[in-house]
């Protein structure tokens, strides 16, 4: 067994030890950054397993890679790169069974752009709240409810002696 495999397994293992309700309400998301093969490659792509699907893996990839795209275009760059909602047999998703399970390539590592936004607290903070807001409304949708998210952090706080 190896590093990669064993995360989804691990997570399987802990899940299930819990409750039904957490059984029923968890999901696995692995998160990375890519490189390719193929230089100038940039952008954001999202995989769920190509052979194993479990329920649940196409719309919770939908809802993070959805969120997740629009975020990095609305606030980061515009012509942010959607390379796509994928399939493939990785090793980080292959040992699920009974979770849903997202691997997330947020972005490239070996293209400069992506690297230099990949080290900045602001991209970094923009994905998390992406993927959270994407989780969210995975959640929201699969109770048949409209999604409800903590405010925004405050900007332009002021503060004043009166």
């Amino acid at each position: 067994m190896n590093d990669v495999t064993i995360r989804p397994r691990y997570a399987e293992w802990e899940l299930s030890k819990g409750t039904k309700e957490e059984r029923r309400n968890a999901i696995y998301l692995s998160l990375h950054s890519n490189a390719s093969a193929t230089p100038g490659t940039s952008g954001t792509e999202s995989y769920i397993h190509a052979y194993r699907l479990i329920q649940g893996s196409r719309s919770l990839r939908s809802a993070i890679h959805d969120e997740l795209v629009g975020d990095l275009r609305q606030a980061w760059d515009r012509n942010w790169k959607d390379r796509g909602k994928k399939a493939a047999d990785f090793g980080e998703l292959r040992g699920l069974r009974t979770m849903p399970g997202v691997l997330l390539e947020m972005a490239f590592h070996d293209h400069r752009q992506d690297a230099k936004a990949l080290s900045s607290p602001g991209f970094r903070q923009l994905n998390a709240r992406a993927i959270y807001k994407g989780i969210v409304r995975y959640f929201a949708k699969k109770q048949g409810r409209r999604p409800v998210f903590l405010p925004e952090p405050p900007t332009l706080l002021l503060a004043q002696n009166t």
